[in-house]
């Protein structure tokens, strides 16, 4: 790290940003810098932007003409709240299920009760016939949920999710640990399925 250059670490839930600082006569050498960074974290980068992941996968929405549709379990409506919160967000968003139940999930979203007995309903399983079944539903462009479990308790020994996005020909589940309260936990998971999301629109 150049002398005359600053970097500040900067976390959130699921979200870390780096700021560069250092004198206006140095900015190429900052920027040049800046650069060499993005590189090094390519897989996780997301934007140079400060405006927060919800905005940012509006815009990005607005820019590829796409559409999309939540299914929640664990979270029970936190997406949609707060993508919601940001104007111009019917452009993009259509609707979307809390499916907080295991009757919901099947009575909603037709999910079979074969796979929650055996994989029960938080799972890749769960999750991946609740994603194909909204986006089929809706004919939108993207669906993306959750499942999981927020805390620990007498049957689960560990607080998880699984995260995923589905489109039109594929879907992509990733599998994150839990370990904040019921509150932050939600907050933590839609950084991250927001997050996911996004990178998933870039690399498309």
């Amino acid at each position: 790290m150049p002398e005359n250059i600053k970097l500040a670490y900067l976390p959130s839930l699921g979200i870390l940003k780096l700021r560069l600082s250092g004198q206006e006569s140095r900015r190429l050498e900052i920027e040049s810098f800046g650069t060499r960074i993005v590189e090094e974290i390519k897989p996780y980068y997301i934007s140079s932007s400060d405006l927060p992941i919800e905005q940012l996968l509006l815009e990005k929405l607005k820019e590829i003409g796409s559409s999309f549709v939540t299914v929640e379990s664990a979270t029970s409506g936190f997406l949609a709240d707060s993508f919601t919160n940001f104007s111009g967000s019917s452009d993009v968003y259509k609707g979307g299920w809390n499916v907080y139940s295991d009757e919901f999930k099947s009575k909603e979203l037709g999910v079979r009760k074969g796979t929650l007995l055996k994989y029960s309903s938080v799972s890749e399983d769960t999750l991946r016939e609740l994603l194909d079944s909204a986006r089929q539903k809706t004919n939108v462009d993207y669906a993306v949920g959750v499942v999981g479990y927020l805390e620990k308790n007498d049957v689960n020994t560990s607080a998880f999710a699984f995260i995923g996005v589905k489109d039109k020909i594929s879907i992509q589940i990733l599998k994150i640990e839990l370990f904040h309260q019921r509150v932050q936990a939600k907050e933590y998971i839609k950084n991250c399925l927001f997050s996911f999301f996004y990178t998933c629109l870039k690399n498309n």
